[in-house]
C-alpha cells in the first residue's frame, strides 16, 4: 500500500490532554501514514478553545478546533520545541438547514495548523437523542444533559469513551468519530486548499 511521505521524527502538538483525542490522533496518523507514523512524537497540551463550553453551530466548533491547534503550537514554541504542525479537536452541537429545532447533531472538527494555514476535517454527524435536546436548550452541555436524562451516571464520561458507546450499544466509541475528523484533516493537509 502507498502512504503519503512523512518526515522522520515529525513533532506534532495536540491541543488537548483528553485521552480519547490523543488516541484519535495517533490512530489517524497510523492509518494515514502507515509504518512511518511510529516515528512521530505527539505532545499533548491542555488548551482553551476560546468558545463556549458547549459549542453550538459549525462556526463556533471550527473556531474552537482552530484555537486549540494554534494554542498548542504557541505552547510548544514557548517551550523551545520546533513542531511541524499542531492539531486541535473540538466537538459541538449543530442543526441542519431544513430540520426542525428538535433535531440536533454532534460534530467533531479537527484543525491542522501549519504556519499560518489551517486544514479542516469533519467527523460524521452523530444524532443527539430527543431526550437530551430539552436539556441542551436549557444550557446544559452534552455530558450534563446525559446525566440529567439518566443516560449515564458518570460525570467524567466526556473525558473518556464519551456517550457514543452508550447510544450505539457499544458499536462506536468517541475515538472512532474523532479519528475520522483527524483523518479528513490529514487528507485536506496533503491535498492542499
Amino acid at each position: 500500500m502507498n502512504y503519503p511521505s512523512l518526515a522522520p521524527d515529525t513533532q506534532i502538538a495536540i491541543g488537548s490532554a483528553n485521552k480519547a483525542k490523543v488516541q484519535a490522533v495517533r490512530r489517524a496518523m497510523t492509518k494515514f501514514y502507515g509504518p512511518a507514523a511510529q516515528h512521530t512524537t505527539l505532545h499533548s497540551h491542555s488548551t482553551e478553545s476560546g468558545v463556549s463550553e458547549q459549542p453550538f453551530g459549525s462556526e463556533e466548533i471550527i473556531r474552537g478546533a482552530k484555537n486549540r491547534a494554534r494554542h498548542a503550537l504557541q505552547l510548544t514554541q514557548q517551550a523551545g520545541h520546533d513542531h511541524n504542525l499542531a492539531i486541535g479537536l473540538e466537538c459541538g452541537i449543530l442543526s441542519l438547514p431544513g430540520e426542525t429545532e428538535d433535531h440536533l447533531y454532534n460534530l467533531s472538527v479537527a484543525a491542522i495548523t501549519v504556519g499560518e494555514d489551517d486544514y479542516l476535517g469533519l467527523s460524521a454527524l452523530f444524532p443527539i437523542p430527543m431526550r437530551l435536546i430539552a436539556y441542551l436548550r436549557q444550557g446544559y452541555n452534552l455530558v450534563e444533559a446525559a446525566l440529567q436524562a439518566g443516560i449515564t451516571q458518570d460525570p467524567n464520561i466526556g473525558s473518556g469513551k464519551g456517550l457514543a458507546p452508550l447510544l450505539t450499544y457499544g458499536q462506536m466509541e468517541r475515538t472512532d468519530y474523532l479519528e475520522m475528523a483527524v483523518y479528513h484533516a490529514l487528507v485536506h493537509h496533503h491535498n492542499g486548499h
